[in-house]
């Protein structure tokens, strides 16, 4: 059951991030082209790129956890007795979960807060509150990925080499 919620989560977020980064290259792409053959840029294409960068990047932080590549302190490896590495195995990642799950918290409400408010994005004149909505499901899902690790260590990603 753990290993088709981590596929899932995969898939979903891997193919959303993929179609944000698309429409944001997109975005400049059209942008510059129109300067260049047409004398004018599109309006507010910049600002649509920011956002599907941001929202990429928000997705991209539980691929790179998926692919063993999210950033650890490396250094402190070597802190821990080896005969302690089985526990570390769940605390570590039950701590990344504790923490994820705060981060979904204050970024909930400061979602929340901006929806009260009706802020309203710069240039394109969207509301804010969906376009900051990536931040508490980015958190949520890498708290639920992590307490996944903790849970079943086996599932947990091989670190990467570096280079």
């Amino acid at each position: 059951m753990y290993k088709t919620i981590l596929d899932k989560l995969l898939k979903v977020e891997g193919t959303v991030a993929a179609i944000a980064f698309l429409c944001a290259a997109t975005a400049i792409l059209a942008d510059v082209i129109g300067r260049e053959l047409f004398g004018g840029g599109i309006w507010g294409a910049a600002k649509f790129a920011v956002f599907g960068t941001v929202t990429a990047g928000f997705l991209g932080i539980g691929l790179a956890t998926h692919a063993g590549m999210h950033l650890r302190p490396q250094f402190a490896d070597s802190w821990i007795p080896a005969r302690f590495e089985p526990a570390m195995q769940r605390i570590t990642p039950l701590v990344t979960a504790i923490i994820f799950f705060f981060l979904g918290v204050l970024s909930f409400l400061y979602v929340r807060e901006t929806f009260e408010y009706g802020q309203l994005a710069p240039v394109l004149d969207w509301p804010m509150w969906i376009i900051q909505l990536v931040m508490p499901y980015a958190f949520f899902s890498n708290g639920v990925r992590n307490l996944i690790y903790a849970l079943q260590p086996d599932l947990s990603p091989k670190p990467a080499g570096i280079f």
